[in-house]
């Protein structure tokens, strides 16, 4: 019987949320954010990646990892783009200009509706944007998913989790404090590579492992793909509440 991996698992969760997008488009996709700020609303989608925003601090980019069906996708089909970047690091000024357009756009149609007396603030209202998945919204996932395609089929996979998502932005801000950490025992580990060329999060765990072995990277999805990749077993989870210490620790050895 083969063992059930974190990775395997991670699978499961990620496709599971994919097949179930068309039926929850509007609470699962987080554009519709701005349509809850639009009208005043907080809904499904802004309670549940709000909980992932919160809980980066401690467990890192989940939300991306575990759950959004536009990362799932790209990770599907990424593998062979047209075009091949050589580039790991996300676009912090496209990064950061996409992050500030998102709310800034949103809260000033908010202000002006409250002005004009259509809204008079945040109401909780968490099915305020209907989730049948007809008319308009059937449009507006078929449209998403053949923008993501293209995109990745371009680019290649996570390019746009990196580069333009809001929330993946957002999420990497919370993770840079993230306690939940992959590290390297590089004493297992042959420097193979294998891990880097496998990340989901186009992390390059190289320059990690020659540094200390403690992952730190804020685009790490925490899908357990380098663990299963490691046939030395050389990767693992640590819940490290103080990095300072635990990198004091680790130059004594």
């Amino acid at each position: 019987m083969k063992k059930i991996t974190i990775f395997k698992l991670n699978q499961f969760s990620r496709l599971l949320f994919l097949f179930l997008t068309p039926a929850l488009f509007t609470l699962f996709n987080f554009a519709f954010i701005w349509h809850s700020i639009y009208y005043g609303s907080v809904t499904f989608v802004i309670v549940i990646w709000g909980i992932f925003v919160i809980i980066t601090p401690l467990f890192g980019k989940i939300g991306c990892g575990w759950f959004c069906p536009f990362g799932t996708i790209q990770d599907l089909i990424g593998e062979g783009s047209i075009i091949k970047i050589k580039s790991r690091k996300p676009l912090n000024i496209v990064r950061y200009f996409c992050i500030f357009s998102f709310f800034i756009s949103a809260f000033t149609f908010f202000f002006i509706r409250i002005k004009q007396g259509i809204i008079n603030g945040f109401q909780f209202d968490l099915f305020r944007i209907p989730s049948e998945f007809d008319g308009e919204n059937t449009y507006l996932w078929i449209y998403d998913t053949i923008g993501v395609l293209f995109i990745t089929f371009l680019l290649g996979k996570r390019v746009l989790c990196r580069n333009i998502c809001f929330l993946g932005g957002f999420t990497a801000i919370g993770s840079k404090y993230s306690r939940l950490l992959l590290v390297v025992d590089k004493d297992k580990c042959n420097n193979c590579g294998l891990c880097t060329t496998t990340c989901l999060g186009k992390v390059d765990i190289d320059f990690y492992i020659n540094k200390n072995g403690l992952i730190t990277d804020t685009e790490c999805l925490k899908c357990g793909k380098c663990i299963e990749s490691c046939d030395r077993n050389a990767i693992s989870y640590k819940l490290i509440w103080n990095r300072k210490k635990y990198l004091k620790l680790f130059a004594l050895q």
